[in-house]
């Protein structure tokens, strides 16, 4: 018997962040300076995505890993 194919489900956490030029260093390099802005988007393989939010929104660890397996 074949089994069917099912799909997997590959969750990424997206922060965001921002970036502006740093200070010249002696050496006459700049770096960029980069800091989060305390928002976040998650995707998924399957095209689950939640919007970019605030990081204390984001749905629970538990609720990602359920989203494509909701309880019934």
């Amino acid at each position: 018997m074949i089994q069917t194919w099912t799909l997997n489900h590959q969750l990424t956490w997206l922060p965001q962040t921002e970036s502006r030029p740093g200070e010249l260093t002696d050496e006459g390099d700049q770096w960029m300076e980069r800091r989060p802005t305390g928002n976040a988007r998650v995707v998924c393989t399957c095209g689950y995505s939640t919007d970019l939010v605030d990081r204390s929104a984001l749905p629970s660890n538990d609720d990602l890993r359920e989203h494509h397996n909701p309880r019934i």
